[in-house]
């Protein structure tokens, strides 16, 4: 048993995770959000990387390596799997 006992945010699921507002959505990256999310990233890098976490010196840069993207998103999912985690994106707009 979790130190949460029965509350209702421990539980874990598999279910998709999904919120939506009027104007934007918020849900997990999956692979196929490489190339949007590697626009961003490089469009905003400098402001972005004080909020992001340090990298590992010699690891292939996610923004632009569709591999080690691919390896994030499968990351984040085992994270949230396990409820350790949960990382989500912003999307604006019908992404």
């Amino acid at each position: 048993m979790t130190r949460f006992g029965g509350h209702p945010a421990s539980v874990v699921t598999n279910a998709p995770i999904r919120l939506y507002g009027r104007r934007i959505l918020i849900r997990p990256l999956v692979p196929t959000d490489f190339e949007a999310w590697s626009d961003v990233r490089m469009r905003n890098g400098e402001w972005l990387t004080k909020w992001e976490p340090l990298s590992h010196p010699h690891s292939p840069d996610p923004s632009r390596s569709r591999d080690a993207f691919t390896n994030r998103c499968a990351s984040r999912d085992r994270e949230r799997h396990a409820g350790n985690a949960y990382a989500m994106g912003i999307f604006v707009g019908n992404s």
